[in-house]
């Protein structure tokens, strides 16, 4: 819900990982709204802002 939490989780996780002497984690953080519009079928990565994240946005 807050923005700084979206930079902490996207920007610092490597930073956190190297603290934490823990495995980097890639995974991407999606806003509530980016998953509803997946679950209905889009799939453009710029309509869903999904180009805008720091880790890389892949579609399995």
């Amino acid at each position: 819900h807050s923005l700084g939490l979206f930079y902490a989780f996207e920007n610092l996780s490597l930073k956190a990982s190297k603290v934490y002497k823990r495995d980097n984690d890639n995974t991407p953080t999606l806003f509530l709204p980016q998953i509803a519009l997946m679950a209905m079928g889009e799939k453009n990565t710029q309509a869903l802002g999904l180009d805008t994240h720091y880790h890389q946005v892949t579609f399995i």
